[in-house]
């Protein structure tokens, strides 16, 4: 059982999401307005950067995007790539070189999720990072199957 569902995700509660701010990891404050029965997904509300309107988003990603802590969340956004960093993928028996161009987020499959799109237009899920998508290429070929 994770930490999230130990505690208890309530409506009201403050939480400390990872997102992308101009393709820049940041951390940013959201509240929650429903839950889908205990530990289970949630809608969180996070205030537009301008204006008076709201963006709404279903987590269920606990300890990878979203904190309780506001710390853990700017502890976690720091460990994600900046522009321009240069990451390693394992394609099949392979391991290329990729260039970020920047992070953005997204709800495709109604999750929030965290995405890094590279210079060649191709993005995939932060979830990749330490699976397929390594800070240096020594350890990507060691994780190579």
């Amino acid at each position: 059982m994770s930490d999230a569902c130990k505690r208890g995700i309530m409506v009201g509660q403050i939480i400390y999401a990872v997102d992308a701010n101009k393709l820049h990891p940041i951390s940013r404050k959201a509240q929650i307005i429903e839950v889908n029965g205990p530990g289970k997904k949630f809608l969180a509300v996070f205030p537009y950067d301008k204006g008076d309107g709201v963006h709404t988003y279903r987590f269920s990603d606990y300890g990878r995007l979203y904190f309780f802590d506001e710390k853990e969340a700017v502890d976690a956004a720091s460990k994600l790539p900046e522009p321009n960093t240069t990451l390693y993928e394992i394609v099949k028996t392979h391991v290329r070189k990729r260039v970020v161009y920047g992070l953005w987020s997204n709800h495709f499959s109604g999750d929030f999720d965290l995405y890094i799109r590279f210079k060649n237009k191709k993005s995939v899920s932060t979830k990749e990072l330490n699976v397929t998508l390594f800070f240096d290429k020594e350890t990507a070929k060691q994780n190579i199957d």
